[in-house]
C-alpha cells in the first residue's frame, strides 16, 4: 500500500518547506517486519541482545487485515534456571528482563533530512504494573555512534502521533515500531499480565482509483484452446495501492478474485467456447473504495489442437557433463501453443525432470565417471496435452573427479544461486560445489560476487568447497577475499579438511573422525582453529581489523608439513600484499589418509569474491612401463595408479627441444584410477622417436 515507509506516501497539507517533506506512517503487518531482542539483568543491566526475534517469538499477533496488532509480554518455554528463578513451568517467576520490540527499518539515505510522523490507535490497554510498552521513531548512524528518538508511552487507550525531523546524513538509518519491557513470564494463560491492541489510523479517503469508470489496456484475448489473457488499464490512487478484479460474466470461466496485478490469464477453460469479462479496481484503504465495472468484452478460446509439438520424435541438440552433474538440450519444439519439456532418466540412478518450459535440464547429485542415460518428450499446453514420442536414448559420462588443481574464480557471473540445477552445473565445471545443511540459506551470485545466508542470523553457514579431495597431499596456496562489516554475526572461513557442514554452520566444527585446520574471519579479528577428531584448538589469533575488505590466503609447505595464514587487510584487488601473518604452523598428521578439501564457507550476508587456488600435487606416478607395439599398432603404457586419481599421457618427439603435449590417442587422457593398482593406456602416436611422461592431475 502507499500509506506505509517504503512507498512513502505525500499527504496533502503535511508537505513542508524546502526539501524536507513529512512522511507519515501506521501499523502495517507487510511492512513491520523487523524484530529485536534485547536481555537484561532484573536490575536493568544489559546483557545481550539479537535480533530477528520474529513473530510469533516477540508474541506479536496481527489480525487478518494486517492492519491491527496485538503485543503481549515475552513468554519463553525453556526450564533453564537462566531464564527463570529457580527453574521454569507455568507461573515460574522470571529472572531477565525482556525488551521486544517490532518495527520496519528505512536503510540509509531513505528517510534523510524528512520528518517522519508515526499514527496509531492503541485501542485495548490491560498491561499490568510488570510491563511496560512505547511507540517509538529513531534515527541513526548504523554504527550507532550518534541518535535521535521520539517515543510515546502507552499508558491509555487512545490515538498517538510522533514525529521526528530525520537527520539529513545520506547514511542515517531510520525505525518506527512498538516496543515492550518486562519480566519473562511462563504461563499457560497471559491474561494475568494483559496485552496491548494497537490499529492502524488512515486518513480519511472517499475516491475511488482512477479511471472510473475502469478500463482494458488489452482487452481479452486467446492464448490458447483452454486460455485466455487480459490486461487490466493501470489504476491510480491518490495515496493508496490498488487491486484489481477480472469477473467473467458469461462463458462459465473464473473470476480472478482481487489482485496486484494488471494482467489475468483465465485458464482451464473449454476449447472454441466464447466468454466475456469485465475490470474492477479498488483502493487498499479499509473502506476499499471502488471503481465502476469496465464494459464487458468477449474472447473466443482456440479451436482443439491435435498436432503435438515438432519435431516429433523429439530430439537432443547437445550434453555437456562434470563430475556430478549432467546438462542436457533439447532441440527446441514448435507448435500453435506453448511447449513444455519432460527428460527422463533410463538407467544410471539419476533423475527425471518433470514437465518444464525450459529445453535445458540440469541433473545433479550424480556420481563421478558413471554412465547416464536420458530421453526428453515435449507436449503443447493445449487442452488435449498433445505429446511427442520420445527422442532415442542419449549417454553421457559424467567426469572423472578432479585430483588437485588450479583453480580460479571470481565467484560473479553464475547463472544465479545455489537452488538453480545450472548454477550448480557451472560450478562443478569450475571444479566446485555448494554444501549446506538447509535450502533456506541461499548462495547468491551477482556482480558483487558470492553472497552466504540471508544477512540476520549468523548461524547454519554455507560451505563452497573443491570437488578435488586430495589438495592436503601437496603444497598449494588458497586465497579468497572476504567483504564484512565488522560485526560479531558475520563470520567467514577458509580452510581444508573434508568440508562437511559442523555445528553452527563451521565446516569440520567438532565432528568426530573429521580433522582440519581453517581460518576464521569474525568481528574485528582472524583465528586459526585446528579440528581434531571432534576438538578445537585456536592456534593463532590477530585483532584490530577495522577494514570491511581482506583479502586471506593459506599457504600450505607439503615438504615441510606446516601452514601459514596471511592477510591483505587494505586489499583493493591486484596483487596480494600481506601486512600482518598469522605465523607458521606444523600440519603433521592433520588430514592422515582423510580427504583434503580446500573450502570458503560464510554466513549472515557475508559476500566472497576472488577464490584462488594454485597447488602442486606430490602424487609420484611409481612403476611406469612401456610395452608393445600390440595388434593394430600403438605402445601400452602401464603404472602404479591411486585410487581416486586422474592422470593425462603426455608425449613429445624432441627430448631436448620438444614441448609436452596430452596424448591425442582414445584414452590417453583424464584417464581415472577408480582404485588403486596397476592403470593403462595405449598410445598410437606415429613417429621415428615418441617419449612419454604420465602426469597426475
Amino acid at each position: 500500500m502507499k500509506f506505509r515507509l517504503f512507498t512513502i506516501a505525500l499527504l496533502a497539507g503535511f508537505l513542508c518547506m524546502g526539501a524536507r517533506a513529512d512522511v507519515t506512517v501506521t501499523i502495517d503487518q507487510s511492512a513491520m517486519t523487523s524484530s529485536y531482542m534485547t536481555v537484561l539483568e532484573l536490575d536493568d543491566t544489559y546483557l545481550w541482545g539479537q535480533g530477528g526475534w520474529g513473530i510469533p517469538d516477540l508474541s506479536v499477533y496481527f489480525n487478518e487485515t494486517g492492519y491491527e496488532m496485538t503485543m503481549v509480554p515475552n513468554s519463553i518455554g525453556d526450564p533453564d534456571p537462566y531464564w527463570y528463578t529457580p527453574s521454569g513451568g507455568p507461573g515460574s517467576s522470571g529472572n531477565k528482563l525482556m525488551e521486544a520490540s517490532l518495527y520496519n527499518e528505512a536503510g540509509a539515505g531513505t528517510l534523510s533530512g524528512q520528518t517522519v510522523t508515526f499514527e496509531g490507535n492503541v485501542t485495548s490497554n490491560t498491561l499490568t504494573s510488570a510491563h511496560t510498552a512505547i511507540a517509538f521513531i529513531r534515527d541513526f548512524e548504523p554504527d550507532y555512534s550518534s541518535s535521535l528518538e521520539t517515543t510515546f508511552p502507552i499508558t491509555s487507550t487512545g490515538e498517538f502521533s510522533i514525529s521526528l525531523a530525520t537527520n539529513s546524513d545520506p547514511n542515517r538509518h531510520v525505525q518506527y515500531g512498538i516496543q515492550m519491557k518486562g519480566v519473562n513470564v511462563w504461563v499457560t494463560d497471559l491474561e494475568p499480565y494483559g496485552s496491548i491492541v494497537v490499529e492502524a489510523v488512515f486518513p480519511a479517503d472517499a475516491e475511488a482509483p482512477m479511471p472510473d469508470p475502469m478500463t482494458f489496456d488489452t482487452v481479452p484475448y486467446a492464448t490458447g484452446d483452454g486460455s485466455i489473457s487480459m490486461t487490466a488499464t493501470t489504476a491510480t490512487d491518490n495515496l493508496f495501492d490498488v487491486e484489481y478484479l477480472f469477473t467473467c460474466t458469461a462463458g462459465g470461466g473464473h473470476d480472478s478474485g482481487w489482485q496486484s496485478s494488471t494482467i489475468y490469464e483465465d485458464t482451464g477453460l473449454t476449447p472454441a467456447t466464447p466468454y466475456t469479462y469485465t475490470v474492477t479496481a479498488r483502493d487498499t484503504h479499509p473502506d476499499h473504495n471502488t471503481t465502476v465495472a469496465s464494459d464487458p468484452a468477449s474472447a473466443t478460446t482456440l479451436g482443439g489442437d491435435t498436432d503435438a509439438p515438432s519435431p516429433d520424435p523429439m530430439t537432443f541438440d547437445g550434453t555437456e557433463a562434470s563430475p556430478v552433474s549432467v546438462k542436457l538440450t533439447a532441440t527446441t519444439a514448435t507448435d500453435a501453443s506453448a511447449v513444455e519439456y519432460y527428460f527422463t532418466n533410463t538407467s544410471g540412478g539419476g533423475n527425471d525432470s518433470g514437465w518444464q518450459n525450459s529445453p535445458i535440464y540440469v541433473d545433479t547429485g550424480l556420481a563421478p565417471g558413471s554412465n547416464y542415460t536420458y530421453t526428453v518428450t515435449a507436449r503443447d499446453k493445449s487442452a488435449a496435452q498433445n505429446t511427442t514420442a520420445a527422442s532415442g536414448a542419449v549417454l553421457v559420462t559424467t567426469t572423472a573427479l578432479p585430483g588437485s588443481s588450479a583453480l580460479f574464480n571470481s565467484l560473479q557471473g553464475f547463472t544465479g544461486d545455489n537452488t538453480q540445477g545450472l548454477t550448480i552445473h557451472e560450478l562443478a565445471l569450475a571444479g566446485l560445489e555448494l554444501a549446506s545443511d538447509t535450502a533456506e540459506k541461499i548462495v547468491g551470485f551477482d556482480g558483487a560476487g558470492a553472497t552466504f545466508g540471508d544477512a540476520a542470523t549468523w548461524e547454519s553457514r554455507n560451505t563452497l568447497r573443491t570437488l578435488g579431495q586430495d589438495y592436503g597431499d601437496g603444497s598449494f596456496e588458497a586465497a579468497a577475499t572476504f567483504i564484512t562489516q565488522n560485526t560479531t554475526e558475520q563470520a567467514a572461513f577458509i580452510g581444508v579438511g573434508q568440508g562437511i557442514i559442523g555445528n553452527w554452520g563451521v565446516p569440520d566444527f567438532e565432528l568426530v573422525g573429521v580433522n582440519a585446520i581453517n581460518a576464521e574471519m569474525q568481528g574485528n579479528f582472524c583465528k586459526i582453529f585446528t579440528h581434531t577428531n571432534g576438538v578445537i584448538a585456536v592456534i593463532d589469533q590477530t585483532d584490530a581489523i577495522t577494514t570491511v575488505t581482506n583479502r586471506v590466503r593459506m599457504i600450505h609447505d607439503a615438504d615441510a608439513e606446516t601452514i601459514t595464514v596471511e592477510l591483505d587487510t587494505d586489499y583493493a584487488g591486484g596483487a596480494f600484499v600481506a601486512d600482518r601473518i598469522l605465523g607458521t604452523h606444523s600440519t603433521v598428521g592433520v588430514w592422515a589418509d582423510m580427504p583434503q578439501r580446500i573450502y570458503i564457507a560464510a554466513g549472515a550476508g557475508v559476500v566472497l569474491k576472488d577464490f584462488s587456488i594454485t597447488s602442486s600435487l606430490l602424487v609420484d606416478v611409481e612403476n611406469l612401463s612401456i610395452s608393445g607395439p600390440v595388434a593394430g599398432g600403438g605402445m601400452v603404457l602401464s603404472w602404479d595408479g591411486s585410487a581416486g586419481q586422474t592422470y593425462d599421457v603426455q608425449y613429445k618427439t624432441d627430448l631436448v627441444a620438444g614441448t609436452w603435449t596430452v596424448d591425442p590417442s582414445p584414452g590417453c587422457s583424464d584417464i581415472f584410477a577408480a582404485a588403486s593398482g596397476t592403470t593403462s593406456a595405449t598410445s598410437t602416436v606415429s613417429a621415428a622417436e615418441v617419449f612419454y611422461q604420465v602426469i597426475p592431475k
